[in-house]
């Protein structure tokens, strides 16, 4: 069964994210933001399957899940990959 945000193709292999950011940088970003809370980031990957979705989100979304109004906002931020 493939789930709405599941992004393989139909032979099983993944698709590459078509934004302009590696996907490397997603996990980077992530990392550097959420570095002492390791539960927080799990809190993250719990909800967004699709990581760079963590990151087009809105601030409150964010914050419904536990991040702290400094995390929210640097990683709903648009100047976060500037």
């Amino acid at each position: 069964m493939r789930l709405p945000h599941d992004r393989r193709e139909a032979n099983g292999r993944m698709k590459k994210d078509t934004g302009d950011v590696p996907r490397i940088l997603y996990w980077v970003a992530l990392n550097l933001v959420l570095a002492e809370w390791p539960s927080r980031t799990k809190k993250v990957l719990e909800r967004f399957a699709n990581l760079p979705d963590a990151f087009r989100t809105s601030r409150e979304e964010l914050l419904s899940i536990g991040l702290d109004e400094d995390e929210a906002g640097k990683l709903s931020s648009p100047e976060i990959f500037a």
